[in-house]
């Protein structure tokens, strides 16, 4: 049976480095690499903000009629989003889920982790990422930063932050066990 079909394929990676250190099929490469087309983390967008309205309109929002507060849209624009479009998406429609019809969304009512990015000042998870680092803080230093938050916040009570930061209390007592054995 004949099949007819085009394939896009996404990818961090640079492929031809990847096939010079022979961890990458030359091959393959040249199969799916026909078009390329390098597309900017979100982080890097000029646009992040327009584009974060429209995904929200997008998203549900419009046809509930909600509103997306400027403090929770520049609280969104300052994420480092390190899942991309696919993260924004996800948060998005979370957003739009929870929310009554004609809410206006705010601060509070995103996720706790991002909250806590956004409150903190850059300069607090940036100097976690070494000297000469000009990008986005690591993904490290803002897990490490929101949990401290979160768990400053609750009196260093581990279910309860677990629970404002929307993930297990397991994660948070592995957190503190690597940070324990982290050089000061």
């Amino acid at each position: 049976m004949a099949v007819d079909f085009d394939l896009a394929c996404a990818t961090h990676g640079d492929l031809p480095a990847l096939v010079a250190a022979g961890r990458f099929r030359a091959d393959l490469m040249y199969r799916v690499a026909g078009f390329t087309v390098a597309l900017p983390p979100l982080r890097e967008r000029a646009d992040r903000h327009a584009l974060i309205a429209r995904l929200f309109l997008e998203s549900g929002a419009a046809a509930r009629g909600l509103r997306l507060e400027d403090e929770a849209l520049e609280a969104l624009a300052a994420c480092p989003w390190p899942g991309n479009v696919r993260e924004l998406r996800s948060v998005l429609r979370s957003l739009v889920a929870l929310a009554e019809p004609g809410d206006a969304i705010g601060l509070d009512a995103l996720p706790a982790n991002l909250r806590a990015v956004s409150a903190m000042p850059a300069a607090s998870v940036r100097d976690d990422a070494g000297p000469g680092f000009g990008g986005p803080p690591p993904l490290v230093a803002i897990t490490r930063q929101a949990i401290a938050q979160a768990l400053q916040d609750c009196g260093h009570d581990v279910a309860e932050a677990a629970r404002r930061l929307g993930i297990h209390r397991s994660t948070v007592y592995r957190h503190l066990a690597r940070e324990r054995g982290r050089p000061g």
